[in-house]
């Protein structure tokens, strides 16, 4: 079932950005295709070397993450769109913050990747 795959690869994000491993997070659950853009940025991220910059960006000043998927919606059998609710711990661990993702996961070589990623302020309730 797509959706228990899903989670076990948000499981994965959540380790490797404790241990701030940008590269794995990028490996595991990204592509070079990957489009990613929210709030506060007028980018649209794209390609390896930019990705893996902004991933270094959005784990810096964290220590821990939870990642909860509040829906999802399967497209087709290779694609699915999930929204994410995320609540992000700050260094010292006495702070934190919600956000939100959009994902559009889709199937490539039996392996889930998010193919698009856009986040905004807030977990939707």
């Amino acid at each position: 079932m797509p959706k228990t795959i899903l989670n076990t690869k948000l499981e994965l994000l959540q380790t490797l950005w404790k241990q701030k491993d940008v590269q794995g997070i990028f490996d595991h659950l990204y592509v070079d295709k990957t489009e990613i853009s929210g709030q506060g940025t007028t980018e649209l991220y794209t390609g390896k070397n930019k990705l893996i910059n902004l991933l270094k960006d959005l784990v810096e000043g964290s220590c821990d993450v939870n990642l909860r998927i509040f829906k999802s919606t399967e497209l087709s059998k290779q694609l699915i769109l999930t929204w994410v609710n995320w609540t992000i711990y700050t260094d010292d661990r006495n702070d934190h913050f919600t956000m939100k993702s959009l994902f559009l996961w889709q199937e490539i070589d039996q392996d889930w990747k998010i193919i698009a990623d856009m986040y905004a302020d807030d977990a939707i309730n």
